[in-house]
């Protein structure tokens, strides 16, 4: 289990929920459904997904 990586949270300042939510879906080797795709790019090991194609 990779603990929450405060390197990423602290200099790229992504809220604490925000990345408690990454690390949920890290854990759970799921990509995380999100249209903030590039507010996530810098959490390593994170794949995302945007949900759906908006119209």
């Amino acid at each position: 289990m990779v603990i929450l990586d405060t390197d990423v949270y602290l200099s790229h300042h992504i809220g604490i929920i925000d990345s408690l939510i990454a690390q949920i879906a890290i854990s759970l080797n799921l990509p995380l459904q999100t249209f903030n795709k590039k507010h996530y790019d810098p959490i390593p090991g994170l794949t995302t997904r945007q949900p759906y194609v908006k119209s």
